[in-house]
């Protein structure tokens, strides 16, 4: 490859067809019409997508092994989380109609079930074909600079299933200092992100040292589906394939450390609009609560949590008792929290930022009525149960919805004052360029 976006080099995997179908002219970063030929990338880009490009990799075959038992796990899988079936009502799609009310709903839920079902089988088909042969990913990268892999299925930026799926060919030997990085991942991986770096390795090391003693890098399959430690991390772990994954490697090596490890690690380094505000605006605490700041006691800030807290809050002084109740039985977690927070500082308004929350699953927006009526609400929201206290069934009327949209809102303002400023900053140059006839881009 060659620096300012010259065409690359035929060599290897990459082919003169395989140019021409997936970027055209073979040009090094791929085209946009915002950038068309206006390109210019620099040696460590270059460097970058060749040392990428390099790596060589192979098929984690037991984890393949156990993601092929459990894909075809009659119970419910605990990986998959009954992904590993078409949806029961798969046969009645083409009867619903999907431009109204339930029907419309019903069949987002099926087709949106059944894509899982397709993405997961077909990773597995591909882990199945590579099982017994090494493998490159060709790279590339957008206009902005961002690095991605051409392959969409088996591919270290896909689904927990893929990632969990990729070794290293060649691997290495941990010793006492690259064996830190490890249990740090294997940590995030168990939901131990807000623990210092130093707790989190403390944590994974004692968790991998007392099942190691136990002798469990046998029969490791069984293992996983019968042991009620393994089964409680996997439950809570949003990447539960990648923590199995990591587990595994962790407990062979302590079993013998002469073994070379092959397990990759993945570390977001990726930042959010809270921290870029706080440098912005010069705000303390809020650099704290987002990292960019260190904090006194070396805990990690999370500004999620803390706005989820102030959300909390303000529902147990709510004065109106059935609404206070009502609100008290649904679990203001930092995962419902992050929406709100990561597009609140890109002026989203109070409505939209509903439907987001909609569109994500916390909440299922089910059609009483198609004919408007000013004496009865026309459509009600269904709160998902994995977010109800007990798992109970709770409903809110399109009131009740929105006076819960409106503190979940405003408690992010209410929390990060410095966020209403610009806020106001924005709405007022919008008005600006308004008045002044002028285009908004």
């Amino acid at each position: 490859m060659g620096e300012n976006n010259t065409v690359l080099s035929e060599g290897g995997y990459i082919t003169s067809e395989m140019r021409r179908i997936v970027n055209k002219d073979g040009f090094f970063i791929k085209q946009n019409f915002k950038n068309e030929e206006k390109s210019v990338a620099s040696n460590i880009q270059v460097d970058t997508i060749n040392y990428l490009n390099k790596q060589k990799f192979r098929i984690n075959k037991e984890l393949l092994e156990f993601l092929l038992l459990e894909f075809n796990n009659e119970e419910e899988s605990i990986i998959f989380k009954n992904k590993n079936k078409l949806h029961p009502l798969t046969d009645s799609l083409n009867k619903l109609d999907g431009h109204k009310g339930k029907d419309a709903d019903l069949k987002k839920e099926i087709l949106s079930h059944n894509s899982l079902y397709y993405l997961y089988r077909n990773v597995l088909e591909l882990g199945l074909t590579f099982k017994d042969i090494p493998f490159y990913l060709p790279t590339f990268m957008d206009f902005r600079g961002r690095v991605y892999s051409y392959v969409h299925y088996l591919s270290y930026q896909g689904v927990d299933v893929a990632q969990s799926l990729f070794e290293f060919a060649e691997g290495c030997i941990l010793n006492d200092t690259n064996i830190d990085v490890v249990y740090h991942y294997f940590a995030n991986l168990a939901g131990k992100k807000r623990l210092t770096i130093n707790n989190k390795i403390k944590w994974a090391k004692s968790f991998c040292s007392d099942h190691s003693a136990r002798g469990t890098v046998k029969e490791k399959v069984s293992y996983i589906l019968e042991n009620e430690d393994i089964r409680n991390l996997v439950k809570i772990s949003s990447e539960p394939a990648l923590l199995i994954s990591v587990y595994f490697s962790l407990i062979k090596h302590m079993t013998d450390a002469s073994q070379t490890y092959h397990t990759p690690i993945l570390f977001d380094a990726s930042c959010n609009g809270m921290q870029h505000l706080s440098a912005l605006f010069s705000d303390i605490e809020l650099g704290k609560l987002s990292n960019v700041i260190a904090n006194d006691e070396d805990i990690p800030g999370d500004v999620y949590t803390e706005i989820s807290n102030s959300v909390k809050d303000t529902i147990s002084n709510l004065t109106e008792d059935l609404l206070r109740d009502k609100f008290k039985r649904i679990n203001i977690t930092r995962n419902l929290m992050k929406r709100p927070v990561m597009t609140i500082p890109y002026n989203v308004s109070l409505n939209s930022m509903q439907e987001q929350l909609v569109s994500d699953g916390f909440f299922i927006k089910v059609y009483e009525s198609l004919i408007p009526h000013k004496e009865h609400n026309i459509y009600s929201y269904t709160v998902n149960p994995e977010l109800v206290i007990n798992n109970d069934i709770l409903k809110l009327n399109s009131s009740e919805m929105g006076k819960l949209s409106s503190i979940l809102y405003f408690s992010v303002f209410k929390r990060i004052p410095s966020l209403q400023v610009f806020k106001k900053y924005l709405d007022d140059l919008v008005n600006v360029l308004l008045k002044l006839e002028k285009p908004i881009i």
